[in-house]
């Protein structure tokens, strides 16, 4: 009984830790910065969840267009629109549900949001005027859970005249605020079925990923540590379950840490998990192994 309260304590006090910032040594991605645009590494809808985005603009952006693109996890382009700006208002608000009408019901991919007078984003337009917070939410549970949004700088673009309406995975070149510099990452992971608990780690590669991602897998229980491969399932994003895309993972391994390396080219991790005990779904950050 004791061993079950105190695992329950861990996993409400891991609910509670969403997105800390960190020491340098271990940075995470950088929230509450506006710039040329901004991308949401993943999003999906279907009958009982969908994501929703609050987007912010600056005075001096007032009267420019937000331009949205949704990209499905092998980068190619699922949907995408505008939402016009108002000199009269800063805040607007986008679920993907809505913009994205059905065409792509239930199929996971990544959003990116642009700032721009007439649609075409020139090299030297650089102007820092829209940012965003981005919400996972489950009307059914009662639940949402923050998602992570990266601040695309101009440099972040491909460094021509790029038509917004009719971006592809080249238009994205770089992550100035993202976590391409790290060498590994530190997700953790739990997987006890006392909670009906569930890890996914979700990985936004700048590139084509490759066919599989390799790491080690610690346990809270145990001493040792064993080498893990996971399988790609998509070219640029994917979400990899513990359970289902792991290789590796030893049965009682129920909690602790995948260290999972980086080949150069993951632009974001981080981990998603969720409960059926506490009918909760939550986001934690992957730490940065310099």
């Amino acid at each position: 009984m004791r061993g079950h309260f105190t695992r329950t304590l861990l996993l409400v006090s891991t609910f509670a830790v969403l997105f800390a910032l960190c020491a340098p040594s271990h940075a995470i991605l950088t929230f509450g910065k506006m710039e040329t645009g901004f991308m949401v590494p993943v999003s999906i809808y279907n009958p009982t969840e969908d994501t929703s985005v609050g987007i912010n603009v600056k005075e001096s952006g007032l009267g420019k267009t937000i331009y949205w693109s949704f990209f499905l996890a092998d980068g190619s382009l699922g949907s995408n629109g505008a939402i016009p700006t108002t000199l009269t208002r800063r805040d607007y608000s986008f679920s993907l549900a809505g913009g994205d009408a059905g065409v792509n019901n239930d199929h996971v991919g990544y959003l990116v949001f642009t700032l721009d007078d007439d649609g075409i984003l020139q090299p030297d337009e650089d102007a820092e005027e829209i940012g965003g917070h981005a919400f996972l939410i489950n009307p059914g549970n009662g639940d949402a859970a923050l998602l992570p949004v990266v601040p695309l700088d101009r440099a972040d673009y491909a460094p021509i005249a790029l038509d917004l309406n009719f971006l592809n995975p080249a238009s994205i070149v770089s992550l100035t605020y993202g976590q391409s510099e790290a060498s590994a990452f530190e997700c953790r992971y739990l997987v006890d079925p006392a909670f009906g608990a569930t890890t996914r780690i979700v990985i936004w590669s700048l590139y084509d990923a490759p066919p599989q991602f390799t790491g080690t897998i610690r346990s809270v229980s145990h001493a040792e540590q064993y080498d893990v491969v996971f399988t790609k399932r998509e070219k640029r994003l994917n979400v990899l379950s513990i359970f289902d895309n792991m290789a590796g993972r030893p049965e009682d391994f129920l909690e602790g840490s995948v260290v999972l390396d980086n080949p150069g080219q993951i632009g974001v991790c981080f981990v998603i998990v969720f409960s059926d005990f506490f009918h909760a779904l939550q986001t934690l950050p992957a730490f940065e192994v310099e």
